[in-house]
C-alpha cells in the first residue's frame, strides 16, 4: 500500500475548506510535505488562511494519517485558533468537514491531546476522554474553581456539556486558564478522540 492511498493531497486540503477559510500546505527548506512516513504513516504541516491572514495561533496544524490496529486513525496536533477569531464557530465547522472527509476515506478514529480552552470546546464537539477518569478530575477542579473564583458552591454537574459557558469564564480569570496555571502536569493535556464512523 502506499501511503497515499490512505488519502490524497488534494482531500487533506479538502478537509480544511470551509467558507472564508482556505488551506495550504507549509513548504518546508528540510523535506516534503506533505510526506509519506511509511506505507501506513502520511504526515502534513497546514496553514489555514481567512483573508491571507493566518487563523492558528502557533503554525501549524500537524495532521497525521496512520493506520494502527487495523484501523484508520487521524491524529491532530498544534490545532489552536487565535484567541479574537474563538467563539464563531470556526472549529465547529471545520471538524464537520474533517469528519466528512476522513469518512469518505475510511477513517474511523480522530484523535488529538486537548489544552487549555480545547479542554471544554473539544468535549462539546463530540470527543471522549480516552481516560475515563480525566472528565470527573476536570469537573472536580470546575467545583473547585467555582467555589474560590466565583463564589458559587450550590452547584454540581456530572458532564462538561451541561454546564453553562458563562460559567467557564470569569473577570479575573477563566476556568481553562486557572486549570492550565495549576502546577500539575495531569492538568496539562487531555488525550481525547473521537469516533466518525460512529456519527450520524
Amino acid at each position: 500500500m502506499n501511503c497515499n492511498q490512505l488519502i490524497d493531497d488534494e482531500q487533506i486540503l479538502e478537509a480544511y475548506s470551509i467558507a472564508n477559510i482556505m488551506a495550504k500546505f507549509r513548504i518546508n527548506s528540510y523535506g516534503k510535505n506533505p510526506q509519506c512516513l511509511d506505507n501506513t504513516h502520511k504526515d502534513a504541516l497546514l496553514y489555514l488562511l481567512k483573508d491571507d491572514e493566518e487563523i492558528l495561533e502557533h503554525c501549524c496544524i500537524h495532521n497525521e494519517f496512520l493506520i494502527l490496529n487495523n484501523q484508520k486513525i487521524v491524529k491532530l496536533n498544534n490545532i489552536t485558533i487565535k484567541e479574537e477569531l474563538r467563539k464563531k464557530k470556526i472549529m465547529k465547522n471545520i471538524l464537520h468537514k474533517n469528519k466528512e472527509v476522513y469518512k469518505q476515506n475510511g477513517f474511523e478514529l480522530i484523535t488529538l491531546k486537548a489544552i487549555r480552552d480545547g479542554v471544554i470546546t473539544w468535549k462539546k464537539l463530540g470527543f471522549e476522554f480516552d481516560n475515563i477518569t480525566d472528565e470527573k478530575i476536570i469537573l472536580k477542579q470546575f467545583k473547585i474553581y467555582l467555589r474560590k473564583v466565583k463564589g458559587i458552591s450550590d452547584k454540581k454537574f456530572v458532564t462538561i456539556q451541561e454546564i453553562p459557558s458563562r460559567l467557564f469564564f470569569d473577570e479575573t480569570i477563566s476556568f481553562t486558564q486557572w486549570l492550565s496555571s495549576k502546577n500539575n502536569a495531569n492538568f496539562q493535556h487531555f488525550s481525547m478522540t473521537l469516533r466518525i464512523l460512529d456519527d450520524r
